[in-house]
């Protein structure tokens, strides 16, 4: 009985089609496990504002987060946003310290670094302006 001879180049094609699925499958479950950055710009508020109190600083902070693949995946970065606890901010100039609590991010995704690092509010009494309508006549 003769052996019927394949192609030489149809083993190889396998060969070649497979260890391409493979390193894919592979490069797919390996990306999962291992941390990656994103940065991202989150607006900052800030809540517990005493009456007749105003607070002003910077409207955006730019947040470096840590945390593998799906996580990020799972994350909504458009919803993020910086909370700001006011209720003891003193009258004039104060510092913030940013944290993950004030992102409300989940436990699987770490706040790195943010910029400006020293992010600074000024809180001062809210005074409202009464427009003095002045005519003037010429003569």
């Amino acid at each position: 009985m003769a052996r019927r001879k394949q192609p030489a180049g149809s083993n190889k094609i396998f060969l070649k089609i497979s260890s391409l699925v493979m390193g894919a499958m592979f490069w797919y479950l390996w990306s999962g496990i291992y941390p990656i950055t994103r940065d991202v710009t989150v607006p900052l508020t800030f809540y517990n504002v005493p009456e007749g109190m105003v607070v002003a600083c910077q409207d955006e902070l730019a947040v470096q987060l840590r945390a593998t693949r799906p996580a990020f995946l799972a994350l909504d970065a458009e919803q993020l946003i910086v909370h700001v606890d006011a209720h003891r901010f003193v009258e004039g100039p104060n510092g913030l310290t940013i944290g993950a609590d004030s992102l409300f991010l989940p436990d699987n995704i770490r706040l790195v670094d943010y910029t400006p690092s020293n992010v600074v509010a000024f809180m001062g009494a809210e005074r409202v302006h009464e427009l003095d309508t002045v005519s003037t006549v010429r003569v």
